[in-house]
């Protein structure tokens, strides 16, 4: 073998064990939230407090008492504040939950979902004004749930996060919905054109009877 190739081969079995060798930090840490979390039922990364604190109230505008969640115990203004709307539609116009992220000290979400009054924590409907910085996303089904999956905020979007804790960096979240997707998958006019061919059928019908 040649010294170049040697080299080359070494080089690259240097190259694999260094990028072996790196530390996790370039992960985020994977929230999971829902719609129905009772209070301490999962808990937060590293020393941080209860994942859910159960329906506490929302002191930003537009909030009101709904389930909330408590991401770390990261200091102040390492949370992006903001709102995550997540439709029923792909045209962005039945709003049904919104993730709110708030930075009080410590990160929190607060899940706001309709209709309200419904079996679950998080239904109680929507806030009555959004933050001014949103995202906007359909909800999706994964092959189990429907939801938000794999949301991993950039700097400035909402849930971003600067704090690093055991190993991982930032966040990314999972958000299960009791949504049935039925709203998410709209047949395109196929009721109609059921509806429109039974009604020709019964008028020649009538006509035959006739």
């Amino acid at each position: 073998m040649s010294k170049i190739a040697r080299l080359i081969i070494g080089g690259a079995a240097a190259s694999i064990v260094l990028f072996a060798s790196l530390p996790g930090e370039a992960t985020p840490y994977t929230m999971n939230l829902g719609v129905n979390d009772p209070a301490g039922t999962q808990t937060g990364p590293g020393n941080g407090p209860p994942l859910s604190d159960g329906v506490q109230t929302d002191g930003s505008a537009g909030g009101h008492a709904t389930l909330q969640y408590a991401l770390a115990n990261n200091g102040a203004n390492q949370m992006v504040a903001g709102d995550v709307l997540i439709y029923c539609d792909p045209n962005h116009t039945d709003l049904m939950e919104v993730l709110r992220f708030e930075d009080f000290g410590v990160g929190y979400v607060f899940v706001y979902a309709t209709p309200a009054g419904g079996p679950n924590l998080a239904d109680t409907g929507l806030p009555t004004a959004l933050q001014a910085n949103t995202v906007a996303f359909t909800q999706e089904f994964n092959g189990t749930s429907y939801g938000l999956f794999d949301y991993t905020p950039t700097a400035g979007q909402p849930g971003y996060s600067t704090d690093n804790f055991t190993s991982y960096n930032g966040f990314t979240y999972d958000f299960t919905s009791d949504g049935n997707g039925n709203w998410s998958t709209p047949d395109g006019g196929t009721t109609a054109a059921l509806l429109g061919a039974a009604l020709l059928a019964l008028g020649a019908l009538q006509r035959r009877l006739a």
